[in-house]
């Protein structure tokens, strides 16, 4: 989580360390840090189909309405 924290705080407008955040956060199981990186990712431009297509995300997105 310290190194994750580094990241974002070196790179907070970079949309890589953002998603890859998300990523990281929703593998250790927390959802709330996780849907907040991934939420900034996709406000900077990440892609939403490739969020949608990524399985390591899905607990981000499970609350989602289509």
């Amino acid at each position: 989580r310290r190194l994750i924290a580094d990241a974002l705080q070196q790179q907070p407008e970079n949309v890589y360390v953002k998603y890859f955040a998300a990523v990281a956060f929703a593998s250790l199981g927390d959802t709330v840090s996780g849907r907040s990186a991934l939420d900034e990712a996709l406000r900077l431009g990440y892609p939403d189909n490739l969020v949608r297509s990524d399985a390591g995300l899905a607990n981000l997105l499970r609350d989602e309405t289509p």
